[in-house]
């Protein structure tokens, strides 16, 4: 039997953390995520998902993943666009046996914050700019998990310089200004401490996912993604079933989201 992960979250009390449960049923019991007829939704994100293992997942992982499907359904193209961000960013995290530190986009929040505090619009589009062009660079993480898990059981994430792996960075100034895109205040709410349990967490794995979810829920972010997501669209699909065409599309959206990210700057 294949199992499936349900993971159920309640607070005992209004100042309790979550209590988490888990319960393993069988896969065979769970209908598939029907489509919803648009590029971005559900069905594309849950089946590129389902490619990393849930097993290797952490609970608080599996919470986050949850989300960003249901956001992706929104009507709205900037929710599509920020669910498809963040889960994109997310499988970079989850595809390497060994997980790298969270450096680079601690560093990159902290930068993007200090910018905008200081009005500095400028040099937070070109931050987010040089962001996106660093997580187009290792975008083929993704597409190796498909073609030769084994490399990537042995594959290294991103390290970069700063203290403590980047544990620390300025997370609620970061979600403060992601709030600012927020369609359904229900789901950032949900999304937001989901987040906070992963920046919280004493795992490197925990922390890298928290980290690179909250950059990519930034506006700049979102806003490069959301001009380059037709092509990211067709990676996710090329994910999911395993296309042979999936060097290509990778390619594809390599190019796509440079592009972007030189359009944005």
């Amino acid at each position: 039997m294949l199992p499936i992960i349900l993971v159920l979250l309640f607070a005992t009390s209004a100042l309790a953390a979550p209590t988490v449960q888990v319960i393993l049923n069988s896969i065979d019991e769970v209908p598939p995520e029907p489509s919803n007829g648009r590029p971005i939704g559900a069905f594309l994100l849950t089946n590129a998902f389902d490619v990393i293992d849930g097993g290797e997942k952490n609970v608080n992982i599996h919470y986050l993943l949850d989300i960003l499907p249901q956001m992706s359904n929104l009507p709205d193209k900037t929710s599509q666009a920020a669910a498809l961000a963040q889960a994109v960013a997310i499988m970079i995290e989850l595809s390497t046996g060994y997980p790298g530190d969270a450096c680079v986009t601690s560093n990159f929040i902290d930068f993007y914050v200090n910018a905008i505090r200081s009005g500095n619009v400028r040099a937070a589009r070109a931050a987010a700019a040089s962001h996106v062009r660093g997580l187009a660079s290792v975008l083929n993480s993704i597409t190796q998990v498909v073609l030769n898990p084994v490399t990537s059981r042995f594959a290294n994430g991103r390290r970069g310089t700063c203290q403590a792996g980047g544990a620390a960075y300025q997370f609620e100034a970061a979600w403060d200004i992601a709030s600012s895109n927020a369609a359904s205040a229900d789901l950032f709410q949900e999304q937001y401490c989901a987040v906070k349990r992963l920046y919280n967490g004493f795992s490197a794995i925990s922390r890298n996912v928290g980290a690179a979810a909250t950059a990519a829920a930034l506006p700049d972010i979102i806003e490069i993604v959301k001009e380059a997501s037709g092509a990211l669209v067709n990676l996710l699909v090329a994910v999911g079933s395993g296309s042979g065409n999936i060097v290509q599309a990778t390619s594809v959206a390599q190019q796509a989201l440079i592009s972007a990210a030189n359009n944005r700057s």
